[in-house]
């Protein structure tokens, strides 16, 4: 025992500190090299660990030949420069590692005693390996040794972790003035772990003395990143001997020295102080063992070869004995997890070998196991499941209640089984299991245990009703059934001897939007829990404290909500002030809710990277590799799955009305636990109610793992709770996400327009048929997502499909503006594309005149209705489905409102172009029209306007579109000379204005977008104009206008523009020397640029039309580009042999088949979607796939034309994009 008497009462009260913050899992030490002194010499050394000054006698020894005298040299580091100037750095190593004798020393009984204290992290600035020695000797605790930055990210507390590089050859060993100053930045997660740390821990320094240079770097580097101000407490603890000023600068940089030499009997003895010191922390441990837990475990090695049940019953007894002991924390301290865990997943090969223990040792084995695991946060593993069901049914302690199948002992047959125990047992495993179902999505499983527990839920405790009662409310929850919900919610008796299970349904009110009962419930459970607490002191069960550490956490962050609800903005200062000091005080007994979410939000506020059971990782020498295997397990899917079981332990829901509790850590967590338990992901994912990474949970990527089958049943699943929830979603708040309900409208219409990709026919059908009632709905506001729903669902749907669905597309209401919620209700048909020559000619459907009629009546509503309207009849007109009356009518309808500049229609979301091919009043020329409106307006030149900004347009401008529209043949456009001189006028004009906006320098991080993209896309409609209107009216153009022409064309790449087409279209200027545009385009069709690519094969196809000698070259070239599969931008290759195929089928000759065959053959197994495939590989894969199947088709129609069988791998493709596994984008190009 410590006689404290002989600790000064100065420094008693910061040991107490200390041990306080130590035993409650919040202190770290960092050692230094005066700590290695107390090492065990070996009898053969003469060596001993040298001190800063020692150190510097043997470099200047080194550097002068001579021993030094005091005052040649006051700079150790700077010495330690010059010596790796003089001699090299292998030279500056090899004297620390001669000087300082490493493996001629053994960890003495102090490095193992001050292991053995619960440390949350062990810094070290000392080279030597006496601390991770004497770690191995340590069972207290398992240390992690980290040398290097890069072992720190998937590291676990505790560490061992080495600051300035460690012996052999970790290097670089940190000893010069240089690597002290390059080592902030090049060594920043080692700054910044001992930064957090000191944010969460009290931090001992021990080893180090006032003018230690390690000491003094490290505390101004702290000083440094946390400021004068924030800069936390630190002990400087030893035998110190500090000057005044010594002891100033450390007061002022929170730096409290402990000097040990002023206690007793410790005469300036190191190694005597520092043993007082850590015996003193030990034995304050010891008066509360309970913090300590488990304290009292033991190993034992199986040889599973031969009988086991001798040591099973050791392991039970030991694993009692802790479980008894308890100390009943609602949530086991993190650091205690890591401890229990550590001493129960070695076990769990036994486990999977309960067949092979004796009865009833397998079910009180599983009891306790299980019992661990869920201290531990741990799921049960989905291998380990089998054996938990074949334990618990070999007995029934019901068997006049119960029949169950293959059972072998009961109470009536096995009298001398303690079945009290069994029964308890039995019962909790299978709440267990019920947990382990609903987690998984096993509904039938979880259902099947239900039936069992309901025939005798009498014989439940009030603690095991009150869990199986909170089982049956998350699974409704998972299933996101909200009227089932509330149903288990009121059937759950309400039971206020038991105030934690009455806060776990608060939680669940408080999230289906219940948020003023929820408060008056957990304030009414607060009340019970101080009650109890007055009645009994805390001694080792910390049941009430942790209860009302947990109740506060989830009472303030109700009460956040509620001030939000209330619109009460004026924080109670005070209010909060008392939560914060009782937590403080309920720290000390490590109820510390918010020590476990820091944990948490540590280790998952990154986005974590997929796990890789085998790591490839490039050599530094050429050619080289190595193959890592990840043999310990996935590190980061056990954190998440703690972390998903603690939300659920503490019963505090993601979302509530305007507030959150660790939504980004949630949505971390829930993306990468979708590769593992993708239900239980699923059901989170909707609970946080936020979209953000949908894409990880419900991408291209995740969608190939399901089936369509699955798809499906998640599809009318998803809907059904929709439907379900009409009255909840319609009572909410969608502004402030006021309820569950709300979170189901915001997610689940984006959820379902990304499964609807790959849904069948009758699934889209029932899709399609709720989006129409929403739009029909007066709670359409409650909704987000169904634009991307109703885009991406109708867009599923074949040519054929889609014909056929009009009327259906038809019943739509047209929407006013009060009722189109900004871009969330467009009307269905702006996404609607029919090809007509794909429609089969006999394919007839019936319209229904009377909503014809409507839409003209709706349409003189409003401007928004009016376009909705046209937008809706010109496609009928399309699709040949007007008749002769309704085509007038139309006519009639469209110019009944001009624009009175332009005199065309206006409202109606067309260019002016399109209306020369559509029906009109016999006194409108609509030919006239547009010829007077492209000679009369501007073009959008940005230099001469008087305003200096730039507007964001995507590159479109009416006029140019207009112009460009001119090449449509259906309307028969034509220029004459005077028109084609204008145009051509202001085309030089624009260009020689706007230029230099091409060339700007900018910001790439501008929220307002890239000027010169903008002024790119701008000229490409130049470049367009050129390239098929001018260049057809050649002999209409004047010499001096040609002349400019060139000159633009020959200025394109000078402001970054690609002008290959544009030259071809010009070919008769640029074929003075043939072969130098077909050398450019040879060249450029091996681009890794798309841009350039994209240029070159438009000027190929170009270049087909003129019927050039030298386009079945390219063609070929193409061809060979596919064959070899050797370049990014495969489908611009595939794309354009489409159109080949299409238009210029005799170009295509037998040997471009060929490479085509090879290519596309090759093709068919390297697009295959890999698991370890990124979310970009998974979409240009995609983009590969379509490319394919549109090309497939038309080579399947260019066989038929020819009348040629169709060669095998074209059968092939066409399995594979209708195989009913397949993305319905993908699978309806080949539904032909």
């Amino acid at each position: 025992m410590i006689d404290t008497k002989r600790i000064p009462k100065d420094i008693l009260p910061y040991l107490l500190e200390i041990s306080n913050r130590l035993w409650s899992g919040h202190a770290a030490i960092m050692i230094g090299s005066g700590f290695s002194k107390n090492a065990v010499k070996s009898e053969s050394t003469k060596k001993k660990f040298p001190n800063w000054n020692e150190l510097g006698d043997t470099l200047y020894e080194k550097l002068y030949g001579s021993t030094p005298k005091n005052s040649y040299y006051l700079n150790v580091l700077k010495l330690a420069d010059e010596v790796q100037a003089a001699f090299g750095r292998n030279t500056l190593d090899q004297i620390l590692k001669s000087e300082i004798p490493d493996k001629e020393f053994q960890p003495s009984k102090l490095h193992e005693k001050t292991l053995k204290l619960p440390w949350n992290d062990v810094f070290t600035t000392n080279y030597d390996t006496l601390l991770e020695r004497a770690a191995e000797k340590v069972l207290q605790h398992r240390y992690e040794t980290v040398i290097n930055k890069e072992d720190l990210v998937l590291s676990t507390r505790p560490r061992i972790i080495k600051l300035h590089g460690s012996f052999p050859s970790e290097r670089p060993f940190i000893i010069s003035e240089e690597d002290y100053r390059k080592y902030p930045n090049d060594f920043a997660p080692f700054v910044n772990t001992v930064q957090q740390s000191l944010l969460e821990n009290t931090l001992c320094l021990i080893g180090f003395s006032g003018d230690d240079p390690n000491f003094l770097k490290w505390i101004g580097w702290i000083r440094d990143n946390l400021g004068k101000d924030n800069s936390p407490k630190i002990f400087l603890i030893g035998v110190l001997d500090l000057s005044i000023g010594q002891k100033k600068l450390l007061e002022e940089r929170n730096i409290i020295p402990i000097n040990l030499g002023d206690c007793k009997e410790i005469d300036g003895n190191h190694n005597i102080a520092l043993n007082l010191f850590i015996d003193f922390l030990t034995e304050q441990g010891k008066k509360d063992l309970s913090l300590n837990w488990p304290n009292d475990n033991i190993t034992i090695h199986f040889d599973f070869d031969k009988d086991i049940n001798s040591n099973i019953s050791k392991i039970i007894e030991n694993w009692r004995k802790n479980r008894t002991a308890y100390p009943n924390w609602i949530i086991l301290p993190e650091d205690r997890r890591r401890v229990l865990l550590s001493y129960t997943e070695d076990y769990y090969q036994i486990i999977n070998r309960l067949d092979k223990i004796s009865q009833p040792k397998d079910i009180e084995l599983l009891y306790e196991y299980n019992w661990r695991i869920e201290k531990c946060l741990t799921p049960i593993f989905n291998d380990l499941i089998k054996h938990y069901q074949r334990t618990v049914f070999k007995y029934n302690p019901f068997p006049n209640k119960l029949e169950i199948e293959h059972s072998l002992y009961n109470p009536k047959n096995n009298v001398n089984f303690d079945w009290e125990k069994i029964t308890i047992y039995w019962l909790e495993i299978l709440i267990s299991m019920m947990r382990f179902y609903r987690e998984e999505g096993f509904h039938k499983d979880w259902g099947e245990i239900v039936s069992l527990i309901e025939k005798i839920k009498s014989n439940l405790n009030p603690e095991l009703s009150a869990n199986y009662h909170y089982e049956r409310c998350l699974y409704q929850l998972f299933l996101l059934d909200i009227a089932e919900l509330r149903k288990e919610i009121n059937s759950w008796p309400i039971d206020n001897s038991l105030p934690y299970w009455e806060t776990k349904r608060a939680g669940l009110l408080a999230e289906l939007g219940e948020v003023s009962e929820a408060e008056i419930i957990l304030e009414a459970s607060l009340n019970t829990v101080r009650n109890k607490l007055n009645l009994s002191p805390i001694s080792s069960d910390y049941l009430f404290i942790s209860q009302e550490a947990y109740i506060l956490q989830m009472l303030k962050y109700v009460k956040s909500s509620l001030d939000i609800i209330r619109r009460n903005f004026k924080n109670d200062e005070k209010y909060y002030k008392d939560y914060t000091e009782r937590w403080n005080k309920l720290a000390e007994f490590k109820c510390d809710p918010w020590a476990d979410f820091d944990y948490f939000n540590i280790a998952l506020e990154r986005k974590i990277p997929d796990f890789k059971k085998n790591e490839k990782k490039i050599g530094f020498d050429i050619g080289t590799q190595t193959l890592t295997r990840n043999l310990g397990g996935d590190k980061n899917a056990q954190i998440v799955y703690s972390f998903l079981r603690y939300i659920e332990v503490i019963g505090i829901p993601f979302r509530l009305p305007g507030t959150t509790f660790g939504k980004e850590i949630a949505i971390n967590a829930v993306t990468y636990i979708s590769n593992y338990s993708p239900y239980w992901a699923f059901a989170s994912f909707v609970r946080i109610g936020n979209t953000k990474e949908i894409e990880s949970i419900f991408g291209r990527k995740s969608l190939v793992k399901m089936n369509s089958n699955f798809v499906n049943d998640l599809t009318l699943e998803y809907l059904n709770t929709l439907k379900k929830s009409e009255k909840e979603i319609a009572k909410g708040d969608a502004f402030i996400n006021s309820s569950f309900a709300i979170s189901l409208s915001t997610i689940l219409p984006e959820i379902l327009s990304r499964l609807c990709v790959k849904c069948n026919y009758e699934t889209k059908l029932i899709l399609l048929d709720f989006i129409k009632s929403i739009y029909k709905s007066d709670y359409k506001d409650k909704y987000k997502g169904v634009s991307s729903l109703t885009r991406r669902l109708i867009r599923s749907f074949s040519n054929q499909e889609l014909f056929g669905l009009i009327p259906f597309f038809m019943e739509f209401p047209i929407l006013d503006e009060s009722n189109r919620i900004g871009d969330s209700f467009i009307d269905p048909f702006y996404y609607i594309k029919i090809e007509n020559k794909k429609l089969k000619n006999n394919q007839k459907i019936d319209i229904d005149s009377s909503i014809i009629n409507k839409y003209f009546e709706i349409g003189k509503k409003s401007p928004i209705s009016r376009k909705d309207a046209i937008k809706r009849l010109i496609f009928l007109y399309e699709m040949n489905l007007l008749s002769k009356q309704q085509i007038n009518q139309l006519g009639d309808f469209l110019w009944q409102k001009k624009d009175p500049s332009s005199g065309f229609p206006t409202d109606t979301n067309f260019d002016n172009f399109v209306f020369l091919d559509l029906p009109h009043p016999s006194n409108i020329e609509p030919y006239k029209l547009l010829k007077k409106y492209i000679a009369s307006t501007p073009f959008p030149i940005a230099s001469i306007k008087s305003s200096n900004g730039i507007e964001m347009m995507d590159g479109y401008y009416p006029i140019l579109i207009n112009i460009l529209g001119t090449t449509n043949l259906k309307i028969n456009y034509t220029w004459n000379k005077d028109e084609i001189k204008d145009l051509i006028k202001k085309l030089i004009e624009w260009w020689d204005s706007d230029k230099h906006f091409l060339l700007k320098q900018e910001d790439d991080n501008s929220i307002f977008g890239s000027i010169v993209n903008e002024f790119k896309k701008r000229f490409r409609h130049l470049i367009s104009i050129l390239s098929y209107i001018v260049s057809k009216h050649i002999d209409l153009i004047v010499n001096a206008q040609k002349k400019e022409i060139i000159r633009v064309i020959n200025e394109l790449p000078n402001y970054n523009l690609s002008n290959l087409e544009v030259k071809v279209a010009f070919y008769e200027y640029f074929s003075d020397n043939p072969n130098s545009l077909n050398l450019e385009i040879n060249k450029s069709i091996f681009s890794s640029s798309r841009e350039i690519l994209v240029d070159c094969l438009n000027a190929i196809l170009l270049l087909t039309e003129k019927r050039n000698i030298e386009s079945e070259k390219h063609i070929q070239a193409i061809s060979e580009n596919i064959k070899c599969y050797d370049s990014i931008n495969i489908d611009v290759y595939i794309n354009v042999m489409r159109e080949l195929v299409v238009r210029k089928t005799e170009l295509i000759n037998q040997n471009v088949l060929e490479n085509i065959e090879i290519g596309l053959t090759n093709l068919i197994n390297r697009i295959k979607i890999q698991q370890e495939d990124t979310l970009d590989d998974i979409s240009n894969k995609l983009i590969i796939k379509r490319s394919i199947a549109k090309l497939t088709v038309a080579l399947k129609e260019h066989y038929d034309i020819m009348n040629v069988e169709i060669p095998n791998y074209i059968i092939v493709w066409k399995d594979i994009c209708l195989d009913k596994e397949e993305f319905y984008d993908i699978r309806k190009i080949w539904i032909i």
